[in-house]
């Protein structure tokens, strides 16, 4: 994908002995109002394969359902989220639980090998 000003983005530093011009290459640039809709199709292919009600906003996922159910989306998108470029990072996860289900959801996450 070409980034929306038909050319490489500019970022141009100052100093005072010289002008330094460096030129973006990878597509799509921070700021760019292509940027989430851009994001949003490369994705889609991922989020099809996850096969789960699934809620998305820029990276950040989310799903709902049975803990056994949550644990396999979660090994999903372990394995198929790198095909995507989407790294999922555990230690930034939560689960939010009934508190009926709170001991049931700690020995289960909390014993799995990721």
């Amino acid at each position: 994908m070409f980034n929306s000003y038909r050319g490489f983005a500019i970022l141009i530093l100052k100093d005072s002995k010289q002008l330094i011009v460096i030129l973006s290459k990878e597509g799509i640039a921070q700021g760019d109002s292509l940027g989430m809709k851009v994001y949003g199709i490369g994705i889609l292919p991922l989020t099809r394969n996850l096969k789960y009600t699934q809620n998305w906003f820029a990276d950040d996922s989310a799903c709902i359902g049975e803990l056994q159910s949550l644990l396999i989306w979660i090994d999903l998108l372990l394995e198929e989220g790198p095909k995507s470029g989407y790294f999922l990072q555990l230690e930034k996860c939560y689960y939010i639980v009934d508190p009926s289900y709170l001991e049931e959801a700690n020995l289960l996450f909390f014993q799995q090998e990721h």
